[in-house]
């Protein structure tokens, strides 16, 4: 089925011409934008530490939440608690060709006139490499 130029010419949107005519009304606040205020509404609630009447935010509520499954155990909680304060443990990943480790590539001397290559601690010849001062 070939594509008519014309059928497609007439569906293109007009300059000035919304997409989406019947959308959401200007003035309408988006989810971002109600989620956080209801998250900034305070509650009176005992302090679970000290057991005084305080106010907190709902935010605050759900950090509480977390923080008390984390001390009843949690370990998932636990970690969530973790990953906030310190980050997040650096992931590493092992690669490898056929059960080999792959070579280790070091490159030297990068702005020389001839870079210097090290192939697991072995020096490389670098003869036909392009650099700034021979143009290829």
């Amino acid at each position: 089925m070939a594509l008519n130029p014309q059928n497609i010419e007439q569906h293109k949107f007009k300059p000035g011409q919304s997409g989406n005519p019947a959308g959401r009304p200007p003035g309408i606040p988006n989810a971002k934008t109600r989620y956080k205020r209801l998250l900034e509404l305070v509650t009176k609630k005992a302090n679970p530490v000290t057991g005084e009447i305080e106010e907190f935010t709902q935010l605050e509520l759900m950090d509480m939440a977390i923080f008390n499954k984390a001390l009843k155990g949690d370990l998932r909680a636990y970690k969530e608690v973790m990953d906030r304060l310190e980050g997040t443990s650096a992931q590493s990943v092992d690669l490898t060709s056929g059960g080999e480790k792959l070579p280790t590539v070091i490159i030297e001397n990068v702005y020389g006139t001839k870079p210097n290559f090290r192939v697991n601690n072995e020096v490389a010849e670098a003869d036909n490499v392009a650099t700034d001062s021979n143009p290829e």
